[in-house]
């Protein structure tokens, strides 16, 4: 994905894609918004697959109730 800005008519589509009833007065700001993010989160991206980096494991973990109870940890 490039960094140019996001439109409201990108936004429309993304919206009617998801299923999502965005009415047509908010689509300029959510295009504003998503073009000040979008940048900021795809250099994130890119850092986070360098490969100094793959050592790194997540600091939070998610368990799934049942499957991480008493009986089933060895």
């Amino acid at each position: 994905m490039t960094d140019d800005a996001v439109t409201p008519r990108d936004v429309a589509a993304a919206a009617r894609l998801a299923d999502l009833a965005l009415p047509d007065d908010r689509l300029a700001a959510v295009a504003s918004l998503l073009s000040a993010w979008i940048p900021n989160a795809n250099a994130l991206s890119r850092r986070m697959q360098a490969s100094n980096l793959d050592s790194l494991v997540p600091s939070v973990v998610f368990l799934q109730t049942g499957i991480d109870s008493e009986e089933n940890v060895q």
